[in-house]
C-alpha cells in the first residue's frame, strides 16, 4: 500500500471515465488526513489528505484491513500515539457487512464522534469518519463509486448557474458534475473538481480554449461569467484572432485558435 495526494486522485477521477476509474482501483480505499479541522478553512479535505488503496487479508471468517504503527498493517501510520494495531476494519462473509473495532489502543478510537469499545465490532459504511487517538482520521470507501462521487462532488449549485446562464440567452444542460452547451461545430464543457472549475471549448473533439477558475465565495457567479466569456467567443461571428496558450496570474487562461477558421 502507498499513499497518494488527494489532489492527484481528484485530478485522475476527473480525467478518467467511471469505468476506467473502477478498473484502475478495485480495492477498498481510505482517505487519511490529520485530525485538524482548523487547517481545512472551509475546504472539503485537509491540505495534507492522502488516499490509499488497501490490499485485503483473509482472517478466519472475515477479510481484515489493519490500521496501526506496525509495518504489517495495510494502513501504516508510523506515529508514537498510534498503537501497533490501533484499529481493524473487517468484512464478515456471513452477513456481508463491514465492521470496525478498536484493537485495544492506548489512545482510543472514535467513529463519527462516538468512542469505540475495544474489541467490540461496530458497523461502518462508506464515508464514516474513524478518528485514531485524536491524531488522524480515516474515512473508508468500500465502493469505488462512493469514493469517486465524494472526490468529484462540486461545491457549486449547478442548477443556479444554469438558470443564470439561461437569463443571458445561453442554454446549458447539467449532467452530473458537468455543464454542457453544444453549438455545431463546437462544444463547451464546464466540469468541477471541488472548488476548481475548468471550462473547455472543443472543436471536433480537440480543445481549442480552456479557462481554469479557482472558486472563491461567490462561486456560482464566477462560473457563470467564465462560461459566458467563452460561449460568447465561439457564438460570435466576429471571432477573428488566433490564440496561443498563455498564463495569467499563474492560471492557464486560453489555448487554441479562433473558430472562424473552422
Amino acid at each position: 500500500m502507498f499513499f497518494r495526494s488527494i489532489h492527484d486522485v481528484i485530478a485522475e477521477g476527473a480525467r478518467l471515465t467511471e469505468e476506467q476509474f473502477f478498473r484502475a482501483h478495485s480495492e477498498p480505499a481510505f482517505i487519511v488526513e490529520p485530525n485538524d479541522p482548523e487547517r481545512r478553512r472551509g475546504t472539503p479535505f485537509h491540505p495534507q489528505a492522502r488516499v490509499a488503496w488497501a490490499s485485503l487479508a483473509a482472517c478466519e471468517d472475515a477479510i481484515a484491513i489493519l490500521c496501526g504503527r506496525s509495518r504489517s498493517c495495510q494502513i501504516h501510520l508510523p506515529h508514537p500515539s498510534i498503537s501497533t494495531v490501533h484499529a481493524m476494519f473487517r468484512w464478515v462473509f456471513q452477513t456481508g457487512t463491514w465492521f470496525v473495532e478498536d484493537g485495544g489502543s492506548a489512545t482510543g478510537s472514535c467513529l463519527n464522534g462516538h468512542a469505540l469499545v475495544p474489541g467490540e465490532p461496530t458497523p461502518v459504511v462508506n464515508g464514516d469518519v474513524l478518528a485514531l487517538g485524536g491524531l488522524v482520521t480515516v474515512r473508508p470507501f468500500f465502493a469505488q463509486r462512493a469514493l469517486r462521487e465524494t472526490l468529484l462532488r462540486p461545491d457549486v449549485d449547478l442548477d443556479r448557474v444554469a438558470r443564470d446562464l439561461q437569463m443571458h440567452g445561453i442554454e446549458v444542460k447539467v449532467r452530473g458534475n458537468e455543464l454542457r452547451l453544444a453549438s455545431d461545430p463546437a462544444e463547451l464543457h464546464a466540469f468541477f473538481v471541488k472548488r476548481v472549475c475548468v471550462v473547455e471549448l472543443l472543436v471536433d473533439g480537440a480543445i481549442w480554449m480552456r479557462r481554469t477558475i479557482f472558486l472563491g465565495r461567490d462561486r456560482e457567479r464566477a462560473v457563470c461569467e467564465a462560461v459566458k466569456e467563452i460561449a460568447h467567443f465561439f457564438l460570435s461571428p466576429r471571432s477573428g484572432r488566433a490564440h496561443r496558450t498563455e498564463r495569467i496570474d499563474g492560471m492557464v487562461a486560453f489555448a487554441g485558435r479562433d473558430l472562424s477558421a473552422a
